[in-house]
């Protein structure tokens, strides 16, 4: 839990970091889940233009040694030794939606003025239409080479989901029905954690899911290479054209 001066919104808990300058975060990591973290400077465009990221917090373990960052982020290689009791592979997933009206504006434009005048001048975020669709930072077909989730039979794959676009993402899992496991960083009750194959993730939301594998024709309806993508259908293109989008696949090792 962070304490109030570590809020990080401007004019209510701090100033603005000015260029050239830092200033440092302490806080005491508390219950465990799957967080997220993000730009509060002009937060209507700025996170949305990619300046976020999934903030996992580890369950303690004694001499536990996990991946502290995850470039690109994708399959999570070493476990924490509270996740490798239930599951055999980790997965995190950070979906977005980008209108490049905006995001054109930072790379046409050297000067920061011009670039101030024209994202909160010219562009009218209200107005915004999203027509590229990332995850992972990528769209299809790089959503394949860098995020496939890749799995065995007959285990359990933890996938921790974060939309940090302004629209609702319905993750869709082809042949597969995971268990919703947590949400927004909290373990749910047991009655809660329901299990289908179509999940409504929502703008800053975080769900976690627990993907069962193998073929018991109900988790799971047999190895190969099935789809999983979000089932917004302008997500399944970039600016219109199919496929694309932040489409990846559950892919069997075999």
């Amino acid at each position: 839990s962070q304490p109030n001066n570590m809020d990080g919104v401007p004019h209510i808990t701090q100033h603005e970091v000015p260029p050239g300058q830092s200033f440092t975060y302490r806080f005491i990591a508390g219950a465990p889940g799957t967080y997220w973290y993000h730009c509060h400077v002009q937060d209507h465009v700025h996170p949305l233009m990619g300046l976020a990221g999934m903030f996992i917090i580890e369950p303690n373990r004694p001499h536990n040694h996990f991946a502290h960052l995850i470039p690109g982020a994708g399959r999570i290689a070493n476990l924490a030794k509270a996740t490798a009791e239930e599951y055999q592979a980790e997965y995190s997933l950070v979906y977005m939606d980008i209108d490049d009206r905006l995001n054109r504006i930072r790379a046409a434009y050297s000067d920061p003025r011009e670039i101030e005048k024209r994202m909160h001048r010219d562009y009218d975020s209200t107005q915004r239409k999203p027509n590229i669709f990332m995850l992972n930072g990528r769209s299809f077909p790089y959503t394949l080479r860098d995020t496939p989730i890749v799995v065995n039979p007959d285990e359990t794959a933890k996938l921790r989901v974060l939309n940090v676009g302004a629209g609702i993402r319905y993750l869709h899992t082809h042949g597969h029905h995971p268990t919703l496991t947590h949400v927004d960083g909290r373990a749910l009750p047991k009655e809660a954690q329901i299990t289908r194959d179509t999940f409504d993730v929502g703008p800053a939301q975080r769900i976690d899911l627990a993907l069962r594998t193998g073929n018991d024709g109900y988790y799971a309806a047999g190895p190969g290479v099935w789809l999983m993508h979000d089932h917004t259908q302008p997500a399944a293109s970039n600016k219109g054209i199919n496929p694309g989008g932040d489409h990846t696949a559950i892919v069997y090792e075999e």
